[in-house]
């Protein structure tokens, strides 16, 4: 690394240096005046002219600069008194600046600094970044005028690889991110497009959300990949075993002693002792039923409900007893059944149990 300016002038070879270049010019400054005393004019003038002996020759001035035209042989010598001067060393200083201002010789700059910062604000942009003028030159120049050591060279190269291993990190997670959001509006448009076309069983089945749609491999539309619409897909009716034919909405039970007889038929009571109804209806997975008396919840002893998860939806079954057997003495059941699901709540129409008592005659 090139020396500072300050290193330079603690040097003891600079010292010496300096002080030889003193002497030198000392001397050359004596030789100077006393040839200035004789000829009337510094270094670089005419020069003296002298015999080979030394001696100076003064000559008028239409004669030529070589002597052609002076006649040695006359002998005559003109006398010339001889001064010479000298410069005590302690006192040099004070008509001669010795100091050494400048170590260069070359040549002045044609702009000032703050000419060249104002030029280079305009041009560091078209500026290289290695090679001649460039901004590695620069940098490298710059550096020798600065105490730059390579300890601080080194922390910037590991701050600038940190800010790098950061920026390519930062990259990674927004192109991560630009690919699920890719991915999500892929999705998005797939599950809307299959609410779509569930419009076409929009009156018998209910799309699955996103979750669910997510969760059950997102399929395409159809009824089956789709909730069942909530309704009840078959009504309240009798069936087995009940007085009477199945798929009635209205059932009377009777009961009475334990054999009446009537038209030569014997009656027992026992005889037709429960009045069974069953429904079916369809939702989603939320889907409950409950048995309503009148509107109300059933709140007796006479009556039975099961409830079983079907292929269709869930299948619903109601019992009511005989009234004799339960000791429960109501003699009419307007009953009805109410569905309920994530969308909401339907019932059912109504179905009827009236009890007769059975009587002799």
């Amino acid at each position: 690394m090139p020396y500072t300016r300050e290193e330079i002038l603690k040097s003891d070879r600079y010292k010496d240096i300096l002080e030889s270049a003193r002497k030198e010019r000392q001397t050359k400054l004596q030789i100077e005046y006393q040839n200035m005393s004789l000829s009337g004019s510094r270094e670089g003038a005419s020069p003296t002219t002298r015999l080979e002996d030394g001696t100076i020759l003064s000559y008028p001035a239409d004669e030529t600069e070589d002597g052609a035209n002076f006649k040695q042989s006359t002998g005559e010598f003109v006398k010339v008194d001889k001064k010479s001067y000298t410069v005590d060393s302690d006192k040099l200083t004070d008509v001669i600046d010795t100091k050494i201002t400048e170590l260069s010789t070359s040549r002045k700059a044609s702009i000032t600094v703050e000419e060249f910062f104002e030029q280079y604000e305009l041009l560091r942009d078209e500026i290289v970044e290695e090679g001649e003028n460039s901004h590695r030159y620069l940098f490298e120049s710059s550096a020798t005028y600065l105490d730059v050591t390579d300890n601080e060279l080194e922390e910037l190269k590991r701050s600038l690889e940190s800010q790098i291993a950061q920026l390519t990190e930062q990259q990674a997670k927004l192109t991560a991110q630009i690919e699920t959001q890719a991915e999500d509006i892929e999705e998005d448009n797939a599950y809307e497009e299959y609410v779509a076309g569930m419009l076409t069983w929009k009156n018998s089945a209910t799309p699955y959300n996103i979750a669910e749609w997510r969760t059950k491999g997102m399929p395409v539309a159809s009824e089956m990949n789709a909730w069942g619409r909530l309704s009840f897909s078959e009504e309240p009716r009798s069936i087995e075993p009940s007085p009477g034919s199945p798929g009635k909405t209205e059932l009377v039970i009777k009961y009475g002693g334990l054999a009446i007889k009537k038209r030569n038929r014997t009656l027992r009571g026992d005889a037709y002792k429960k009045a069974t109804f069953q429904t079916t209806a369809r939702g989603d997975d939320s889907l409950s039923l409950v048995w309503l008396e009148s509107g109300k919840a059933i709140n007796s002893d006479r009556v039975t409900v099961s409830s079983n998860q079907a292929p269709g939806g869930i299948v619903s079954t109601i019992q009511v007893r005989n009234a004799k057997k339960a000791g429960d003495q109501k003699d009419r059941y307007n009953l009805s059944c109410k569905a309920t699901d994530r969308s909401g709540t339907v019932e059912s129409t109504q179905v009827v149990v009236k009890e007769r008592i059975i009587t002799g005659g």
